[in-house]
């Protein structure tokens, strides 16, 4: 049996499309449900997960023992918007603004990208 993860994400656009369809508004856990239809999605970069993954079996192939390495929180997060599907639920979003505050910085910062009909917030 596969996982839950697993199926929701084989299955990301028969979902999508079945929530559309009962105007349901899907808000999700990764961006690809958001690219498969669903209104919106906010999680951790996955990219940033992976660069770091890459860099901690880098240190534990150069001989860094795993239980010396520190657990980490993720700091990079993603909020994406699907235009054509707040349209089509009768949703107006005219500008998207965020304000993120990272965990290791006091700094705010304030970025919007619209890229193929969504915001990526970063």
């Amino acid at each position: 049996m596969p996982a839950a993860g697993t199926l929701v994400y084989n299955l990301r656009a028969p979902l999508c499309q079945a929530a559309l369809r009962r105007r349901l508004p899907l808000v999700a856990h990764r961006t690809e449900l958001a690219d498969a239809g669903a209104l919106l999605a906010y999680s951790s970069s996955q990219d940033e997960q992976l660069r770091r993954g890459a860099q901690l079996v880098d240190k534990v192939l150069r001989g860094t023992r795993p239980g010396d390495i520190p657990i980490e929180q993720p700091t990079v997060f993603e909020l994406v918007v699907n235009l054509r599907t707040a349209r089509a639920l009768g949703i107006r979003i005219r500008r998207m603004s965020c304000c993120v505050r990272c965990a290791s910085s006091s700094d705010i910062v304030e970025s919007a990208l619209a890229t193929r009909g969504r915001y990526t917030v970063y």
